[in-house]
């Protein structure tokens, strides 16, 4: 869970560039999308982002995983 504001996570890989984050709501709307660094592994949602499940989506060349978010 997160309170929103940053959000920080961690890979078990090194990502290869070009690599994304992207954050949906579970309509499928679009939230945010980040590029994956393996020096910075945070991204900031937006403040006026309301509380709920939202999907997160790594999107690599070698990784394609869906995770859930939940925002309090």
């Amino acid at each position: 869970p997160s309170k929103g504001g940053v959000v920080k996570y961690e890979l078990n890989f090194i990502p290869s560039e070009g690599d994304r984050l992207i954050v949906y709501d579970l309509m499928g709307g679009f939230v945010l999308s980040d590029k994956v660094s393996l020096m910075e592994q945070a991204f900031v949602l937006p403040n006026s982002l309301a509380k709920g499940t939202y999907l997160v989506r790594y999107k690599g060349q070698n990784v394609n995983q869906v995770v859930r978010l939940i925002v309090e």
